[in-house]
């Protein structure tokens, strides 16, 4: 977690519980992705924030992962050598 100025106002920042109810998770997958290093937590004035730009950050990791998951599941699969 990074500790930021508290000069930064707050409509640059969410919740921890804001961020998992836009996101459709719960808290503790929050947690989890920061653990994991997926997702920069901030702390305001003492409470834990994801800022504005770390959440364009993780979702243009989540938009990554699934193209390159599309893009996977789009290859053909090699076909069976049997012997005749």
């Amino acid at each position: 977690m990074t500790d930021i100025p508290t000069r930064i106002r707050p409509e640059n920042a969410s919740t921890v519980a804001e961020f998992a109810e836009r996101k459709r998770i719960c808290r503790a997958t929050v947690y989890n992705e920061a653990r994991a290093g997926r997702l920069n937590l901030s702390k305001v004035a003492g409470r834990t924030v994801i800022l504005e730009s770390d959440e364009l950050a993780y979702d243009a990791l989540i938009r990554a992962e699934a193209d390159a998951r599309r893009k996977a599941g789009k290859q053909p699969q090699p076909e069976n050598q049997s012997a005749a």
